[in-house]
Protein backbone atom coordinates (compact mmCIF):
# COMPACT_ATOMS: atom_id res chain seq x y z
CA UNK A 1 0.00 0.00 0.00
CA UNK A 2 1.37 3.40 -0.93
CA UNK A 3 -0.07 6.50 0.72
CA UNK A 4 1.03 10.08 0.14
CA UNK A 5 0.04 12.89 2.51
CA UNK A 6 0.58 16.53 1.60
CA UNK A 7 0.64 18.46 4.87
CA UNK A 8 0.09 21.97 3.50
CA UNK A 9 -3.04 21.20 1.50
CA UNK A 10 -4.21 18.29 3.71
CA UNK A 11 -4.65 15.91 0.80
CA UNK A 12 -4.11 12.17 0.96
CA UNK A 13 -3.41 10.18 -2.20
CA UNK A 14 -3.57 6.39 -2.34
CA UNK A 15 -2.56 4.05 -5.14
CA UNK A 16 -4.35 0.86 -6.09
CA UNK A 17 -4.67 -1.37 -9.15
CA UNK A 18 -8.37 -0.44 -9.28
CA UNK A 19 -10.67 2.13 -7.70
CA UNK A 20 -11.99 -0.49 -5.28
CA UNK A 21 -8.48 -1.49 -4.19
CA UNK A 22 -7.44 2.16 -3.79
CA UNK A 23 -10.50 2.82 -1.60
CA UNK A 24 -9.76 -0.28 0.47
CA UNK A 25 -6.16 0.89 0.89
CA UNK A 26 -7.37 4.33 1.96
CA UNK A 27 -9.72 2.86 4.58
CA UNK A 28 -6.96 0.61 5.94
CA UNK A 29 -4.53 3.52 6.07
CA UNK A 30 -7.01 5.79 7.85
CA UNK A 31 -7.78 3.11 10.42
CA UNK A 32 -4.08 3.03 11.32
CA UNK A 33 -4.04 6.73 12.26
CA UNK A 34 -3.67 7.28 15.99
CA UNK A 35 -3.97 10.85 17.29
CA UNK A 36 -3.48 11.57 20.97
CA UNK A 37 -5.04 14.54 22.69
CA UNK A 38 -8.13 16.66 22.31
CA UNK A 39 -7.90 17.03 18.54
CA UNK A 40 -11.06 16.57 16.48
CA UNK A 41 -10.50 14.89 13.13
CA UNK A 42 -12.60 13.71 10.22
CA UNK A 43 -11.01 10.27 10.06
CA UNK A 44 -14.17 8.37 11.13
CA UNK A 45 -16.32 10.49 8.81
CA UNK A 46 -13.94 9.88 5.89
CA UNK A 47 -13.88 6.12 6.49
CA UNK A 48 -17.70 6.12 6.56
CA UNK A 49 -17.81 8.18 3.35
CA UNK A 50 -15.39 5.81 1.57
CA UNK A 51 -17.61 2.85 2.44
CA UNK A 52 -20.79 4.30 0.89
CA UNK A 53 -21.78 2.26 -2.19
CA UNK A 54 -22.34 5.36 -4.37
CA UNK A 55 -18.78 6.48 -3.68
CA UNK A 56 -17.29 3.03 -4.21
CA UNK A 57 -19.14 2.65 -7.52
CA UNK A 58 -18.16 6.20 -8.60
CA UNK A 59 -21.82 7.15 -9.07
CA UNK A 60 -21.81 10.45 -7.24
CA UNK A 61 -23.24 13.70 -8.63
CA UNK A 62 -21.56 17.05 -8.07
CA UNK A 63 -23.65 17.93 -5.01
CA UNK A 64 -23.38 14.52 -3.35
CA UNK A 65 -20.96 15.56 -0.59
CA UNK A 66 -22.83 18.81 -0.02
CA UNK A 67 -26.08 16.88 0.43
CA UNK A 68 -24.42 14.59 3.00
CA UNK A 69 -23.26 17.65 4.92
CA UNK A 70 -26.72 19.29 4.79
CA UNK A 71 -28.35 16.04 5.98
CA UNK A 72 -25.79 15.94 8.82
CA UNK A 73 -24.70 12.39 8.05
CA UNK A 74 -22.48 11.23 10.89
CA UNK A 75 -20.09 8.32 11.14
CA UNK A 76 -21.29 5.65 13.54
CA UNK A 77 -19.00 5.07 16.47
CA UNK A 78 -18.89 1.94 18.57
CA UNK A 79 -20.69 2.09 21.93
CA UNK A 80 -18.60 3.66 24.70
CA UNK A 81 -18.43 0.44 26.70
CA UNK A 82 -16.69 -1.39 23.84
CA UNK A 83 -14.02 1.31 23.84
CA UNK A 84 -13.59 0.95 27.60
CA UNK A 85 -13.31 -2.85 27.46
CA UNK A 86 -10.98 -2.64 24.46
CA UNK A 87 -8.78 -0.15 26.32
CA UNK A 88 -8.73 -2.38 29.41
CA UNK A 89 -7.73 -5.42 27.37
CA UNK A 90 -5.02 -3.42 25.60
CA UNK A 91 -3.54 -2.21 28.91
CA UNK A 92 -3.78 -5.71 30.39
CA UNK A 93 -1.91 -7.10 27.38
CA UNK A 94 0.82 -4.45 27.76
CA UNK A 95 1.21 -5.40 31.43
CA UNK A 96 1.47 -9.11 30.52
CA UNK A 97 4.06 -8.38 27.83
CA UNK A 98 6.08 -6.33 30.32
CA UNK A 99 5.91 -9.10 32.95
CA UNK A 100 6.90 -11.78 30.45
CA UNK A 101 9.80 -9.66 29.23
CA UNK A 102 11.02 -9.24 32.81
CA UNK A 103 10.64 -12.97 33.50
CA UNK A 104 12.56 -13.94 30.38
CA UNK A 105 15.31 -11.44 31.12
CA UNK A 106 15.70 -13.06 34.58
CA UNK A 107 15.68 -16.57 33.12
CA UNK A 108 12.30 -17.41 34.64
CA UNK A 109 10.38 -20.17 32.90
CA UNK A 110 6.63 -19.80 33.22
CA UNK A 111 4.20 -22.65 32.76
CA UNK A 112 0.49 -21.95 32.55
CA UNK A 113 -0.34 -24.04 35.64
CA UNK A 114 1.91 -22.07 38.01
CA UNK A 115 0.12 -18.75 37.76
CA UNK A 116 -2.00 -17.36 40.58
CA UNK A 117 -2.96 -14.17 38.75
CA UNK A 118 -6.60 -13.52 38.01
CA UNK A 119 -8.12 -10.93 35.73
CA UNK A 120 -11.38 -9.46 36.99
CA UNK A 121 -13.63 -6.92 35.33
CA UNK A 122 -16.25 -5.15 37.26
Amino acid sequence: MLIYYIKISRHVFVLGESRALAITNMVLGLKEIHIRGEIRTYVDYTIDLLNVSEYRDNKIPTGWLGNRIVMRVRAERPPWYLLVVGGDLYVYELIQISRNTQRHSKGYKHSGSETSETLLYG
